[in-house]
């Protein structure tokens, strides 16, 4: 009864998980079908939602990620930072499927994008108290980043200053002020003004 029950659940995930097929970028609104179709994520989202999160949840929540990003052979990502991130953001979650899709199937600019945007949303949401007063602010403004389009030099230059300044420890709002060397704040990105 165990092996069909085992059986049964591996068919549901890997029927569940073709929906976002090989080979094809995900836009937001597949993203979210997508996620919407999960078990783990259904848990996971739930349990955030009654502030009943248990370490069986979070793990297998945790392990979808992973192996997201281990299938679409994404690297350097720290899965713990995406899970912090939708933790304070659920909605946020879309946007990462959506981006592990274009790190995987996308055209080699789509690609380097995509990777450097998880990157920025890993690394940031580890530096951001979900405690803090400006917490959901710093999550929306790291969604909002990773939404900017890489469409002149000083943008990417802007988001690969960000990420360094991330990686050496600065707090989101501190590094997205130095990384643009003064010229968008938090408030800025919160107001659309970038």
């Amino acid at each position: 009864m165990k092996k069909y029950i085992l059986v049964a659940i591996m068919t549901l995930t890997t029927v569940a998980f073709a929906q976002v097929r090989e080979g094809k970028v995900a836009n937001r609104a597949e993203s979210r079908e997508y996620l919407e179709k999960r078990e783990d994520y259904n848990k996971y989202q739930k349990a955030l939602k009654d502030g009943k999160m248990t370490d069986s949840i979070k793990k297998n929540f945790v392990k979808f990620l992973n192996d997201s990003l281990t299938k679409h052979e994404i690297a350097g990502i720290k899965v713990d930072g995406l899970e912090s991130l939708i933790s304070m953001s659920p909605d946020v979650a879309s946007r990462v499927v959506e981006l592990m899709t274009q790190a995987k199937n996308g055209t080699a600019e789509q690609k380097a994008k995509a990777t450097l945007d998880l990157k920025i949303m890993s690394e940031g949401a580890l530096k951001i108290d979900s405690a803090s007063a400006t917490a959901k602010e710093e999550v929306k403004a790291l969604e909002q980043i990773s939404e900017m389009a890489d469409y002149n030099q000083s943008a990417k230059d802007f988001k690969a200053a960000l990420a360094e300044k991330l990686e050496q420890g600065a707090k989101v709002t501190d590094a997205i002020k130095e990384a643009s060397k003064g010229k968008i704040t938090l408030e800025k990105i919160k107001d659309c003004i970038i």
